[in-house]
């Protein structure tokens, strides 16, 4: 039996302790990208405890249960991550196969008071050992105590105990039957069975003044009576059986306590405890109300134990756990909850976060990018057997705050640049122009040459796509439209249309396109010849951030780190739509059982049918290169052949190539998840919707391959960054959040969503209302209004701009800086695309988790979508209906067009400064932003006192007797009347700001002779005193005096 070892010469793989203040404080694990792979022959316990010995005095090494694919070149180093059909071997090596032996990690288990864990470690193994299922009572073991032992704690024990099995098992069966045993008390780290996950077997690091606790004595054997052990998995079937049984979970469909839980814990993409505790419970709290929270607390506490209990907590303490599971902890914090938001009409701020003042902000941010630059040359200096750890950064900090001018100023220019070449993405073309010139500024420099004379020497090169134009507006490639169909189809456009082997596209030579990347092995030479090449010669390469998921960067030298700015995420989702005929046509078993279960309304899932049926991944994957075999008889398209030629042959064979890249994207998923459902491929049914183009149609949806090699430096600039979306990209990355206090008063009319349907009803109603409100903000200074395409078009026809104010389209606006000094901006309802989109992006951006997507009720528009309470910051307003998908990671996409994108809009003015300006943010939406509201609104109280002012014209007595007369219309009752007079104090700031081209003053008045108390009145700039007492004495019947 070959046991797996993975070697990162000069790391260390062990647990370390260093001495800070008299106390053991252990060292961050640094973890190698990658290894060299070893293997070691073991037939039994016995082999396999010699090997473990003699590794535990290695830091370098450590075992994994999985095996190598055949065809693993040894002789170079490989990535420890499982085998993906999408990936090359040396990138993605391992499988998980049945093998002999299996290592349990029990952590923190108590030990009964006569045992001392220092003195006596053989006695807390045995006891160790009786509290595992009876099967492994008496066989034999190696086991080896934790570092952590005897130094953090002696009360309890962790430790590795190794068994032989009598069977070969996978860890995927193993990782199930561990849940089993763990359901009733958390036992076994069932981490430990995941994919290529480390077993590590040395031995802690502890400085010169400290002697290890357990030095000779950590590891051992002891052989028992039976030398394998017999795992019973009926547990698996008994849990299983046992869960069917009980009652649905009471809080299911409170969305926003399941979403939050979600996140507990400490594990890949948790938040931990604390917070995640603290929020749960105040959504709880908050979506029930306070009766119904109370009734059910002693539930909901049992709820929130199982959750604890059923976390990672490989972060905290046993002590600390215990705490968050006690009566009082989770008493406070469920009487905290219920009193702060049980009422109705509060809410927790969704987005509870504390912004920091400009200076500290920015301190914050240039710390960041000190520190991001010191590890980056580090690394880039370091030899590749070094093994230092690669630096990955997103900096999440708030627009204008000067992510991009410190880094071109801090990173590339004073250093970053003298390593080697830059790769620059933004999200379009036009932002690199704008992004050149702040490059220049500080890059280039002049050369005065003895033949061209004095010039200037740029240091930054645009790489343009096909279908972008030269300098003299030609197309950069004559045939732009055919290689984005034969990029859609995922065949190669260089070898199919650009040049292959000795035949070559017709405008080859003189292509633009081609021309851009001059001679990359020229470069490369002289970089490695000469010493001082890149401190001159070396580029900012700037590219859209499409450029980020194609071979573009193989045309290039090797970039010494890569910037992306802004989110890129919706550029990396593939979504392709594949005629259902297209699987029949190929005529291959496989691809004919797909149709037929897709198709079948009455069939089991996707993946769940296909192993029902005996396929599995490398039946999916054989079948799939059958296709490509014939994909390369029919498609045969060559370099030099005329245009409208390939366009035939491509058109030609698009099904089987649609048909190959289904199958091998299936295989991939199929050998990666264990779920039923495929996140893949899904079929919509047909309907009458003509609008929906995937009716009738099979759904491919995948995550592009972000193409930029493992081992190049990274950092993301990104003002709304979510970890979790990130790494679906890169392994890791660090998210340091720096939110600054904007210096702007926001406003938010939280009574209306402002909805694409309402603002285009057939009444016209609510958007005459709009253009209005913003005629008058547009009146009072130079005003950007954002709102979706549709309702621009409604506003402004085929142009920009209506009444002075200028608009921009959600979607179309991230970078801009063309409206930085403007004095007002009007966020006008929101980007919320249909649950059913939102549902594919959610499949394509985790085709490969094992959590199957929540379904949804309704495939179509907006009724899948769920209601959840949610409240602002810096304002009491109580909480507001938003919907939200069922699914926590579809939801997690939302925002990132929902909420963000109008965050990102708001900050398109540059807010952080002021610069001497009292700048207007107007909300009109309901959905509550990551932003600090200063006033809360209603639109239909707003629409009120407008219709007040109108009928007043020009004078409008506060008075309530006096308003009645004044303003008989709208002023009917003196309940309402009062109510009238108390909503214009209230709104006047905002009336003032927000009617057109008027301004008002307030004056007092009361009858003459009379010594009544002053009344106010309120009279429009244009009217002047006299006309105002002569319309108050018209209407009240009598003789007043003004205050001058």
């Amino acid at each position: 039996m070959p046991i797996t070892i993975l070697h990162a010469r000069g790391s260390s793989l062990c647990k370390s302790f260093q001495l800070a203040d008299g106390k053991l404080i252990k060292q961050e694990l640094l973890h190698p990208r990658y290894f060299r792979l070893e293997t070691y022959e073991a037939s039994n316990l016995e082999q396999l405890s010699a090997l473990l010995l003699r590794l535990e005095d290695d830091p370098s090494r450590l075992i994994i249960r999985d095996q190598a694919l055949a065809g693993v070149d040894v002789t170079h180093p490989v990535r420890r991550k499982k085998a993906d059909a999408l990936r090359p071997p040396q990138e993605a090596p391992f499988v998980d196969k049945p093998i002999s032996w299996l290592m349990l990690d029990v952590d923190k288990q108590p030990l009964p008071p006569d045992i001392d864990l220092v003195a006596q470690p053989l006695e807390a193994i045995e006891h160790l050992i009786t509290q595992l299922p009876v099967e492994f009572h008496n066989c034999s073991i190696h086991y080896q105590l934790s570092g952590s032992a005897g130094v953090n704690y002696v009360d309890r024990v962790s430790a590795h105990l190794v068994f032989w099995l009598d069977k070969p098992t996978t860890s995927a069966r193993l990782k199930e039957w561990a849940k089993a045993v763990n359901s009733e008390h958390r036992l076994i780290d069932d981490a430990l069975f995941n994919p290529v996950q480390p077993h590590y077997t040395s031995k802690p690091s502890f400085p010169a003044e400290y002697t290890d606790p357990f030095a000779g004595r950590r590891s051992g054997l002891i052989k028992k009576a039976q030398a394998a052990v017999t795992i019973d998995y009926s547990v698996v079937e008994k849990v299983k059986a046992h869960r069917q049984t009980q009652p649905q979970q009471q809080f299911e469909g409170v969305s926003g306590y399941e979403n939050i839980l979600a996140q507990l814990g400490d594990g890949l993409g948790c938040q931990g405890f604390r917070t995640v505790l603290r929020s749960a419970t105040a959504s709880y709290a908050a979506s029930k109300g306070r009766e119904v929270a109370l009734a059910t607390k002693d539930a909901l506490k049992d709820d929130l134990r199982k959750r604890i209990e059923a976390a990672d907590t490989s972060d905290h303490t046993h002590e600390e756990m215990e705490l968050r599971k006690s009566d009082s902890y989770l008493d406070a914090l469920i009487d905290s909850a219920i009193e702060k938001y049980g009422d109705a009409n509060a809410a927790a701020p969704y987005f509870d976060i504390v912004e920091l003042p400009l200076e500290e902000a920015e301190e914050k941010l240039n710390q960041t990018i000190e520190e991001f630059s010191e590890r980056l040359h580090k690394y880039c200096n370091s030899k590749p057997l070094d093994f230092l750890p690669l630096p990955s950064l997103a900096i999440k900090a708030t627009a204008g705050l000067g992510k991009t001018s410190k880094l071109i100023n801090k990173l590339i220019s004073r250093n970053a640049i003298e390593l080697g070449d830059i790769h620059y993405f933004v999200p379009t073309l036009a932002l690199s122009e704008q992004l050149r010139a702040d490059l220049d500024a500080e890059l280039s420099f002049e050369v005065d040459s003895t033949s061209l004379g004095l010039f200037t020497f740029s240091r930054v090169q645009i790489i343009k796509g096909r279908d972008k134009t030269d300098e003299d507006d030609n197309p950069l490639c004559a045939k732009a439209a055919l290689a984005k169909d034969v990029a859609k189809l995922g065949l190669s456009v260089a070898t199919t249309l650009c040049k292959s082997g000795k035949k070559t596209c017709t405008f080859y030579d003189k292509c633009g396109y081609q021309k851009q990347f001059g001679n990359t092995k020229a470069e490369e030479q002289a970089e490695a010849e000469i010493s001082e090449f890149n401190k001159v010669f070396s580029e900012v390469k700037v590219m859209a951030h499409n450029h980020l998921f194609l071979n573009t960067k193989g045309r290039m030298r090797k970039p010494k780190l890569v910037i992306v700015d802004e989110a890129f995420w919706q550029t990396g989702i593939d979504e392709t739509l594949v005629a259902p005929t297209d699987l029949v046509t190929v005529n291959k078993p496989i691809a004919l059982f797909i149709f037929q279960t897709l198709l079948n309304p009455d069939s089991p899932p996707l993946l769940k049918a296909l192993r029902d049926a005996g396929y599995d991944e490398w039946q999916l994957e054989a079948e799939a290169e059958e296709i490509e075999k014939e994909v390369a008889v029919k498609v045969d398209i060559k370099p030099d052949m005329k245009t409208f030629e390939q366009d035939k042959r491509l058109s030609l064979s698009a099904y089987v190539v649609k048909a190959h890249i289904l199958l091998k994207h299936l295989s991939a998923e199929l050998g990666r998840v264990d779920r039923d459902e495929s996140h893949v491929v899904r079929y919509e049914p047909k309907s009458n919707d003509k609008k929906n183009k995937k009716a009738g149609q099979l759904v491919m949806t995948t995550r592009k391959r972000l193409n930029i090699d493992s081992d190049t430096p990274i950092i993301f600039i990104d003002a709304t960054a979510q970890k979790e979306i990130l790494e679906q990209f890169v392994e890791s990355v660090d998210v340091v959040e720096i939110p600054a206090q904007r210096k702007a008063t926001i406003h938010q009319f939280t009574d209306k969503t402002f909805s694409k349907t309402k603002l285009l009803s057939a009444d016209g109603k609510l958007l005459s209302q709009v253009k209005e409100f913003i005629a008058g903000v547009a009146s009072k200074g130079s005003t950007l209004v954002a709102c979706t395409k549709a309702v621009k078009t409604a506003i402004c026809g085929d142009g920009n701009s209506y009444e002075e104010a200028s608009f921009v389209n959600f979607g179309n606006l991230r970078g801009l800086n063309d409206y930085a000094s403007f004095d007002n901006v009007i966020i006008l309802g929101r980007e919320q695309p249909a649950a059913s989109g939102m549902s594919d992006q959610a499949r394509a951006m985790w085709w490969d988790s094992e959590e199957p997507l929540r379904g949804l009720q309704d495939k179509s528009g907006n009724l899948p979508y769920m209601n959840e309470p949610r409240g602002y910051r810096g304002i009491h307003r109580g909480s507001v209906q938003v919907q939200v998908h069922p699914d926590r990671r579809a939801q997690l996409l939302l925002e990132q067009v929902r909420e963000a994108e109008s965050e990102q809009a708001l900050d398109r003015l540059r807010l952080l400064r002021g610069e001497g300006k009292q700048r207007q943010v107007y909300v009109l939406s309901k959905v509550p932003l990551n932003v600090t509201v200063d006033y809360g609104w209603g639109w239909s109280e707003y629409q009120q006192l407008l219709s007040l002012w109108e009928e007043a014209d020009g004078v409008l007595p506060l008075n309530p007797e006096h308003l009645m007369k004044r303003c008989p219309v709208n002023s009917k009752g003196m309940t309402r009347t009062k109510g009238l007079i108390q909503g214009w104090k209230r709104s006047e700031m905002l009336i003032v700001n927000t009617i057109r081209k008027s301004d008002l003053y307030v004056s007092e008045y009361r009858p003459v002779d009379s010594s009544s108390r002053w009344s106010s009145v309120v009279i429009a700039a244009s009217v002047v005193p006299e006309v105002a007492k002569t319309v108050l004495e018209a209407h009240l019947g009598l003789k007043i005096e003004m205050k001058k």
